[in-house]
């Protein structure tokens, strides 16, 4: 799936950050926001609007939140996603209006199996639909008002980790009870049939011909124990999607909606994570149901590889692209992660949650967030490639795993790449000490960094941590072995970046010693383009 962020006709990929929960209740607290977003070369903040700020009193809104976010983001030319909290933010009603969380008689909430109380608003309540839907609708009416010409708000997440959260897998109540033992809709398991072919067989799929292939029936009949979640994610998807078709109607930007994502040891929903949050086993569900909402996007928090990867792997499909509005910008694997869903699953945008965090309280970034902050700068550097390669298998993840000097890309076309990390280049002699702006504690970094591939013998490096050298795959290619790391003659080596109409500006040309034992890169000086001298360049 292609990106639906557009800027100026051009393909945008943002990045950045997302600020904390309350940063916007006042002007000033967004003010360290606006200042780590520029810290890590971010072009685009991520910040939460209220439903009991912009509608304090049913009918009467104030969208003084809305008009100040924006006119902050264009005093310092970046692009805002604005968060709707409104039913859900992470599984609860926290940021509903306070007319809403008083009268519980006609605004419903999630009911236990015992009949508990939970602090969820129902999905099944029409009340419940028709105020937030209402309340979201004047908001997209404002912004189109405000902001239809200039579009510095690029996209709008409906809602914040919705779900139940509590325990239950679905709402008891009246009108969840009536819906849940009535009959599956029909093109809900006309879908689930379709999916017979499909390899790996879907979530949906596997539960639905475990509990026998039933063609009708309520939800426990053709789900069995998963009926419940099953249902939630059918109802809570059908809501939000509804809530978008009425925002979209007065002002049509991209939306999305985010994932919390299973993160305990029992997996249960309701617990680990929401029950019906569009989580991997009911994915489908969500994107069966929901058409108005573009992305369904992670909020990946899980640092090892394996699992980051594989969430990564499950939100990038052929109908959905992989965005990933919340990550954790203090760990030192993630700043390598980032560099893995943009090079290996087509990763459309990135932030890190509660950027304000990146500052110590002396101004000076905390030296824990230094990895995250060098991987956004060097992205910054390269954003036109990101979009513009995006897709083509032309770009390339360095990733220094545990314990490697080393990692070998086989097949850059008539070239072979090697990526060697801190442990294995010539730092040790001098080499790296002494040329600009490379020292011994950023080349010690993690190395981490994509390598994009733009023509036969033309390569773009970005990252820290590694240096990298060439190798032709011609037989004919000789190297003497007292120079072995000495690999390949450059026509050119040159560190730059990308002006406003995305053309290369060069900043500083390379050559000599600096050219011979790897070509090394780092956040600060932006992005280093290759053009490698070669046998086969005349082919």
């Amino acid at each position: 799936m292609d990106t639906p962020f557009i800027v100026n006709g051009r393909k945008f990929f943002p990045l950045g950050g997302q600020a904390r929960n309350s940063s916007a209740y006042m002007p000033e607290e967004t003010e360290t926001f606006w200042r780590s977003l520029e810290a890590v070369g971010g072009n685009t903040g991520e910040i939460p609007i209220y439903w009991e700020k912009a509608e304090p009193q049913e009918g009467k809104f104030d969208f003084k939140i809305i008009d100040t976010l924006i006119k902050q983001a264009r005093e310092r030319n970046k692009k805002l996603i604005l968060l709707w909290f409104a039913t859900w933010k992470n599984g609860n009603m926290k940021f509903a209006p306070t007319w809403v969380k008083e009268d519980r008689k006609r605004f419903k909430r999630v009911l236990s199996h015992d009949g508990a109380e939970m602090s969820v608003l129902s999905s099944h309540c029409s009340e419940n639909l028709k105020a937030d839907s209402g309340a979201f609708k004047e908001v997209m009416r404002h912004i189109h008002k405000v902001d239809d010409k200039e579009r510095t708000i690029i996209g709008i997440q409906v809602e914040n980790e919705p779900g139940i959260v509590g325990r239950t897998y679905r709402d008891h109540g009246p009108d969840g009870e009536r819906e849940f033992q009535s009959a599956v809709p029909a093109f809900l398991i006309d879908q689930i049939a379709g999916q017979a072919s499909k390899k790996p067989a879907s979530p949906v799929f596997k539960v639905w011909e475990k509990n026998g292939s039933k063609k009708f029936g309520t939800w426990p009949e053709v789900f069995g124990l998963d009926g419940a979640e099953f249902l939630s994610a059918y109802s809570i998807a059908k809501y939000i999607d509804t809530i978008a078709k009425e925002g979209k109607s007065v002002h049509n930007i991209p939306m999305l909606v985010n994932v919390w994502l299973d993160g305990a040891l029992w997996n249960q929903p309701g617990t680990a994570y929401p029950s019906g949050a569009p989580e991997e086993n009911v994915l489908d569900i969500w994107k069966w149901t929901t058409k108005y909402i573009d992305i369904i996007a992670p909020d990946i928090y899980k640092q090892n590889p394996g699992g980051f990867n594989h969430h990564c792997e499950v939100y990038n499909r052929e109908d959905n692209a992989l965005f990933v509005p919340e990550s954790w910008p203090g760990h030192t694997l993630n700043a390598c992660n980032m560099f893995t869903a943009i090079g290996k699953y087509d990763c459309i945008g990135y932030f890190g949650f509660g950027l304000e965090q990146i500052f110590l309280d002396d101004g000076t970034i905390n030296p824990s967030n230094n990895p995250f902050v060098g991987s956004c700068k060097a992205l910054s550097a390269a954003l036109p490639l990101l979009t513009k390669y995006r897709g083509t298998g032309k770009i390339f993840t360095i990733f220094q795993g545990e314990g490697m000097a080393d990692q070998l890309l086989p097949d850059l076309g008539d070239f072979k790449g090697l990526a060697q990390f801190h442990d294995n280049t010539m730092q040790d002699v001098g080499y790296f000490g002494d040329y600009h702006h490379c020292n011994k504690d950023i080349m010690s970094e993690r190395g981490r960094g994509l390598v994009i591939q733009a023509d036969k013998n033309e390569f773009f490096l970005l990252g820290a941590g590694f240096a990298f050298c060439f190798r032709e795959k011609a037989a004919s290619a000789q190297y003497p072995e007292v120079l072995r790391e000495s690999l390949m003659n450059y026509i050119s080596i040159e560190e730059g970046h990308f002006d406003a109409e995305e053309n290369w500006v060069v900043d500083r040309l390379r050559n000599g010693d600096e050219c011979d034992f790897g070509i090394w890169v780092h956040p600060d000086i932006g992005v280093v383009r290759v053009v490698v001298d070669y046998s086969n360049a005349a082919e």
